[in-house]
C-alpha cells in the first residue's frame, strides 16, 4: 500500500541530497544520482556531524568510517525534510 507514496520519499531524499551537495561539495553526493529514498555521502567526522544533527532532532547513521546515510520514509514529512535541510546547513 505504500508504493504510491514512494515518489514522495524519493523527492524528499533529493532535497536532502541537494542540501548535502551545497554544504559539502566534495562529499560525493550528486543529487542527480539520488533515485531512491537513500542519500549517502562522505564526511570527515561523522560522529560530530551525527551529534550536531541529533541536537536538532535529525537522525542519520554511519555506514563506514566516513560514510553517512539519510533515509526518507513514511515518518519523514516535508516539515521534517525542511528541518533536516536547515540542520545540514548549520552542521559541522
Amino acid at each position: 500500500t505504500m508504493v504510491e507514496r514512494l515518489a514522495d520519499d524519493h523527492a524528499r531524499a533529493r532535497a536532502l541530497a541537494e542540501a548535502v551537495a551545497e554544504r559539502w561539495p566534495d562529499a560525493g553526493c550528486d543529487p542527480k544520482e539520488v533515485e531512491t529514498n537513500v542519500v549517502l555521502f562522505r564526511h570527515p567526522d561523522p560522529a560530530s556531524l551525527l551529534a550536531g544533527l541529533a541536537d536538532e532532532g535529525v537522525r542519520a547513521v554511519t555506514l563506514g568510517p566516513e560514510t553517512v546515510r539519510f533515509v526518507t520514509h513514511l515518518d519523514v514529512d516535508d516539515a521534517g525534510v525542511r528541518r533536516a535541510v536547515e540542520a545540514i546547513r548549520r552542521a559541522p
